[in-house]
């Protein structure tokens, strides 16, 4: 009797237990499918807002065309729409030409966005409006009479040549054109920036030994003279130059040598180590805080790279599962996807098989749960008690100090 009261009791307490999961799986499910309910709703509403859009982008009034432009470039960045954008390529193409030939200002900037979305977008699609495109964005970048404009064709153009153009001698030809324009004395530190991260991004394409034989010898001296710039984003770009074709050389030939390497692309390299190590202290008193401070981490990278061929990386976090890059190439094409899609980055790594393409990632898991840690691991590599916790603030230590002595290096260097 006892023992059929205990089973029995038993029995409505885990019946009670399953009941409360069965309900919070329930209402999970529920709140999934109003979740979904909702973002298709939102779709459905933008797609709506779209399609009204694509008949103003041919009105008469520039402002009309201007608010038609902007609501397909802020769409195209922050959701990835690549069956309703293939069905409008047509219209959509030709309101970039129209708007970089003839449009004001905003129109050919917001043209130039609109393309460089286009070829993300809809992918290789794009390729055969290549050569089509291609001389219309040159003529902006080479007569247009503002440097806001010009900046922008020359990034979302380098965009557009990353993904749209297959052939790499094209290629080539247009990272000589991006440099043709750091050799014009008149051309403001905006466009000169511009110039030098649409070449690195182009640059990220073209085969290593191709770099190393002809831009290596060439472009490698160009780029430290651009390290006195005095314009703090162009300076940056140099030295993010520099940092690649630094990477590119070490990958290439195993038995590298820096004095070697210095001899056969004409380039003192102590004095450019010592450069670079002036700009990741620059205790230069004509520029102020913020200047120093933006340029502090891209030198240390790029520092490391030069003397040690040691490349940056980064890690993305995209819920609970994070995506990790690590090599100035991969860097640098991920800087210009984030530039241009800025808050969207996330939604099309989701969903955008090109990006996935791009940086060879393969298994991407969009439903991916945070992994819960026992407490026995939580002890082991989150107390700061643990091993790892001591390890690491041994490691924290050295590097103060490394980083005091390096400190006091350039004081007595700058007293002297």
């Amino acid at each position: 009797m006892s023992w059929k009261l205990e089973k029995s009791t038993d029995l409505e307490l885990r019946s009670v237990s399953e009941d409360k999961q069965y309900k919070a799986k329930m209402s999970q499910a529920g709140s999934d499918n109003e979740d979904n309910e909702n973002g298709d709703n939102t779709t459905t509403k933008l797609l709506a807002g779209l399609e009204e859009n694509l008949e103003q982008l041919s009105e008469k009034r520039t402002s009309t065309r201007e608010a038609a432009l902007g609501a397909y470039v802020n769409a195209m960045k922050g959701t990835y729409l690549d069956e309703f954008i293939l069905n409008k390529k047509v219209t959509l193409l030709e309101a970039v030409k129209r708007g970089l030939r003839k449009g004001s200002e905003t129109e050919q900037i917001l043209s130039s966005q609109l393309m460089a979305l286009l070829a993300v977008t809809l992918g290789t699609s794009t390729e055969e409006s290549f050569q089509e495109i291609a001389p219309i964005f040159e003529q902006v970048i080479q007569n247009s009479p503002y440097d806001h404009v010009r900046a922008e064709a020359l990034k979302n153009y380098a965009m557009v040549c990353f993904i749209s153009n297959p052939d790499e001698l094209v290629t080539i030809a247009k990272m000589a054109f991006y440099r043709s324009l750091l050799e014009i004395p008149t051309t403001k530190p905006l466009t000169q920036a511009a110039a030098l991260n649409g070449w690195r991004l182009m640059a990220t394409t073209v085969s290593r030994q191709n770099i190393y034989d002809n831009n290596i010898p060439n472009d490698l001296p160009l780029f430290k003279d651009f390290l006195e710039n005095d314009n703090v984003d162009v300076r940056v770009a140099a030295g993010e130059c520099i940092g690649l074709l630094f990477e590119i050389a070490r990958e290439l030939k195993e038995d590298f040598d820096l004095t070697e390497f210095g001899n056969y692309c004409g380039l003192d390299v102590d004095e450019l180590i010592d450069n670079l190590s002036h700009l990741t202290a620059d205790k230069t008193k004509q520029r102020n805080k913020k200047e120093k401070q933006k340029q502090k981490a891209p030198f240390k990278e790029i520092s490391l790279t030069v003397e040690d061929g040691v490349s940056p990386s980064e890690t993305l976090v995209f819920k609970h599962q994070k995506l990790q890059f690590e090599s100035w190439a991969q860097i640098t094409q991920l800087d210009a996807f984030r530039d241009l899609l800025a808050v969207g980055l996330h939604a099309h790594f989701e969903s955008n098989e090109l990006l996935l393409q791009i940086f060879g990632i393969y298994s991407f898991d969009k439903q991916a749960k945070k992994q819960q840690m026992s407490a026995l691991e939580k002890r082991m590599y989150l107390s700061s008690s643990s091993p790892m916790a001591k390890e690491r603030t041994k490691n924290l230590s050295k590097q103060r100090v490394l980083k005091a002595s390096i400190d006091d290096i350039h004081e007595d260097t700058e007293e002297a």
